[in-house]
């Protein structure tokens, strides 16, 4: 008899090389697109691919975080990682693109909330301590980046102030 529960045993490799990238800091900015997306990007004067890697659930963009301080680090460690059967590119000096099919068609849906492909099996998040003046004035982090919630071709950082984060 087969085993009903094979399918969830092992996520797709690509899953797991994007968790750990993902642990180690970098920022899922893209993933798989619908004709919806590739319609709203295009009308937003992007140039996205019609038949690319990205509408097939098989492409990712990535941006630095955590330990990537720069789009080089972060596209060394990304190749290192998806290994040999992935390109992974500099894509408009911007983001790292990521297509490879080990995501066997299910890289995540950033833009309906799926940025996480484990999302859905972790506890929910507690919360965290707000912080303290004294937490701020010992930062030495550069200006904050957050998402701005709008789906672009990799460019979907901004910063606190409003201005698109240099990657």
């Amino acid at each position: 008899m087969a085993d009903p529960w094979a399918e969830f045993r092992q996520a797709p490799p690509a899953l797991q090389s994007l968790a750990d990238l993902q642990r180690r800091g970098a920022v899922v900015t893209n993933g798989y697109r619908t004709d919806a997306d590739y319609y709203r990007l295009k009308a937003a004067g992007y140039t996205p691919a019609r038949n690319g890697a990205h509408p097939k659930g098989d492409g990712v963009d990535l941006a630095p975080g955590g330990e990537f301080r720069s789009l080089g680090d972060l596209q060394r460690a990304a190749q290192a990682q998806f290994g040999p059967n992935a390109v992974v590119q500099i894509h408009n000096g911007t983001h790292v693109h990521v297509a490879t099919p080990d995501f066997e068609g299910d890289a995540p849906d950033v833009t309906r909330g799926r940025s996480d492909p484990w999302s859905e099996f972790k506890p929910a998040p507690q919360a965290k301590p707000a912080a303290t003046l004294g937490d701020l004035r010992s930062s030495t982090a550069l200006t904050p980046l957050a998402v701005s919630g709008r789906a672009h071709d990799g460019d979907t950082m901004r910063s606190a102030m409003g201005r698109t984060g240099g990657c």
